[in-house]
């Protein structure tokens, strides 16, 4: 949700925005939303690991548990994937009038390096050479993603486990202090992984005894659960804009995000401390991969529509048009996630998982 607040900007691309939503930009960041995810996806991915190759006796055993895992993050991730980046390249060659898609040859050489999983290491000097990457942007933490579902089962087989926590506690360190400002201000921007690092970290510790001792008993009441939510939530959106020009700027909102994972990680209902939101937040959870690809791309759509629209009137598309976007991205959007959740996504992550489970 946080990272679709980001890419808001690109669903009311005009000039003249209301000041409200030019001051929002000024004063709040979204772009933090990723950190937390990949504090998450580090946590998430390696508990279910470590309990699949507990179980698994012998290398051949944990061998074999590795190949069941790529199976299946193959089967869940790369359709999906594939196919809104097919999406894209069908826009900027027959669907690009007001441009929003980019060039298609552009696109296209952006497209094998986001085959092969390694995007994040090109696309700040994409950027740099003034190349359009809103289009494809997005794939840049996929790539990421990918690399660490690749590395992270051989890690756990062959490093020893407090071994691996101590090059994970170095990676943390020293990421921390380097220089990684906004979005594409930096090289290094792509390359972070010390909040996947965290999440990795914190699945070791929720496996120990010190995890039910630092447990956060004071969070047991919904006033002070709601408080430290809101904190951390602050931290990442709002602390992080001052720091924005300052080292330590993405250090600190991945600091607040392994926090927020650490509170998660004991499913006592220290993060939600409320059931109202729980329909809509689950919806949101099982639909995130889905939304997160298909948001920005949906976002120029309703720009080519909207475009198309004005140009037969022989109008501007400017700020009058804002709620007919905010209301058409969010019917498209959301439509395009449940479709390509329950037709793409759903359907081959099961034929993932079944094909894993044959394996030996």
């Amino acid at each position: 949700m946080l990272t679709l607040f980001q890419h808001f900007p690109v669903l009311f691309p005009w000039r003249d925005r209301p000041a409200w939503f030019n001051a929002l930009y000024d004063y709040v960041s979204f772009w933090g939303g990723v950190d937390l995810f990949f504090a998450v996806s580090g946590f998430v991915v390696t508990s279910s690991l470590l309990r699949e190759l507990s179980a698994a006796r012998g290398a051949h055993h944990s061998w074999s548990a590795t190949k069941r895992f790529w199976t299946r993050r193959a089967f869940r991730l790369f359709p999906l994937a594939w196919f809104w980046l097919a999406i894209v390249l069908v826009c900027s060659a027959f669907w690009n009038d007001s441009s929003q898609f980019g060039r298609v040859d552009d696109n296209a050489r952006q497209a094998l390096w986001i085959f092969f999983y390694l995007y994040n290491w090109v696309a700040y000097g994409l950027f740099v050479a003034g190349v359009n990457i809103a289009p494809l942007g997005v794939y840049w933490s996929l790539s990421l993603e990918e690399q660490f579902y690749v590395l992270v089962p051989l890690l756990l087989i062959a490093v020893h486990r407090r071994a691996l926590m101590a090059i994970l506690a170095a990676a943390i360190a020293i990421q921390f202090f380097l220089w990684r400002p906004g979005p594409w201000l930096d090289p290094m921007w792509g390359l972070r992984s010390d909040a996947l690092a965290w999440g990795v970290l914190i699945a070791f510790l929720a496996r120990g005894p010190w995890h039910e001792r630092l447990r956060p008993t004071w969070l047991a009441t919904r006033t002070t659960a709601f408080a430290a939510n809101a904190l951390l939530l602050g931290a990442i959106t709002l602390i992080s804009m001052p720091l924005l020009m300052v080292a330590i700027a993405t250090g600190v909102v991945v600091l607040a995000s392994a926090a927020w994972v650490w509170l998660a990680s004991y499913e006592r209902g220290y993060v939600l401390p409320t059931r109202s939101a729980r329909p809509i937040l689950l919806w949101f959870g099982a639909r995130s991969y889905s939304l997160y690809l298909a948001h920005v791309t949906v976002f120029m759509l309703v720009n080519e529509i909207t475009f198309r629209l004005a140009a037969a009137r022989g109008l501007a598309t400017d700020a009058s048009w804002l709620w007919i976007h905010a209301v058409l991205g969010a019917v498209l959007l959301f439509a395009a996630a449940e479709l390509g959740y329950r037709f793409i996504e759903g359907p081959l992550r099961n034929y993932g998982r079944a094909l894993a489970e044959r394996m030996a």
